[in-house]
């Protein structure tokens, strides 16, 4: 398939009228506009994560991923990862890279904490067919970073204003710039929050690669985490409300044009 659209990519400057456009998943609003249209202009081609050659690549990404995981954590003369350990995660991947990223990066999460005796749990963890689900994965990872034992609330106002506004923000930020505009503390007199620890806690959902986490990282966040985190099937503890997020950030925004232009004054 791929193959098929270099080919065509090709040949695009014969037909300046056409235009291509690629998804990661299906946006509703788009396909939507698109099928709205009154000729037969729209044509939609599903490239289906099923597809033998997407398997391949998804398989060929999980080797190498996890090999480098294996080195890293020192698991390599082990044996570690096995031709079964790499068929069964790429089954419950079914095609989707977001799915291998963040099930590998998981997985790397907790041997750095936990050291190799975590992998029998992780197995039986990868055994249940219920984590072929993106957000089963996503609920695992939340109960791994945030067990039901911890009950501080300022814990997930932490986490709603951290995650809102990466989530909201339209030009990502590193981690030295987001920790300049958010200036997040509990008390006037806090301790200001660290936000490169708070990225580290939850990078296999915010940290795509698995370089150290440093000032320089920028968080971001797939789609489908986008859609889980604001969804209705997330707890309430960690539900993201985009709105509250979006204002939030405008009057953060707001403060420090104030502070760099005291003398600016507004009307209403």
């Amino acid at each position: 398939m791929a193959r098929i659209f270099l080919q065509l990519f090709t040949r695009f400057c014969e037909f300046p009228n056409v235009k291509l456009l690629i998804l990661s998943c299906p946006e509703d609003e788009i396909l939507k506009s698109f099928k709205s249209t009154p000729d037969k202009t729209f044509v939609e081609i599903l490239l289906w994560t099923d597809d033998p050659t997407c398997l391949r690549n998804v398989k060929a990404f999980l080797t190498q991923h996890l090999q480098m995981i294996a080195e890293r954590h020192g698991l390599s003369s082990s044996g570690w990862p096995d031709v079964d350990d790499l068929e069964k995660l790429t089954i419950q991947a079914s095609g989707l890279f977001i799915w291998a990223v963040t099930g590998s990066n998981y997985i790397n999460a907790w041997l750095h904490i936990q050291g190799k005796e975590i992998l029998k749990t992780i197995h039986k963890q990868f055994d249940n067919k219920a984590m072929e689900e993106i957000n089963t994965l996503y609920c695992t990872i939340f109960d791994f970073s945030y067990p039901k034992k911890i009950q501080n609330p300022w814990i997930f106002e932490t986490f709603h204003r951290l995650t809102g506004t990466i989530m909201v923000l339209r030009v990502p930020m590193n981690i030295r710039d987001l920790s300049t505009l958010m200036d997040l503390q509990e008390m006037p007199h806090s301790d200001r929050v660290d936000i490169r620890k708070f990225v580290e806690n939850l990078r296999t959902l915010l940290v795509s690669d698995l370089d150290d986490v440093t000032e320089e990282t920028i968080p971001r966040a797939h789609k489908s985490f986008f859609d889980f985190i604001t969804g209705d099937h997330i707890p309430k503890r960690f539900c993201v409300d985009i709105e509250t997020s979006n204002a939030k950030l405008a009057l953060l925004c707001l403060q420090h044009f104030t502070l760099a232009y005291p003398d600016v004054h507004t009307t209403h």
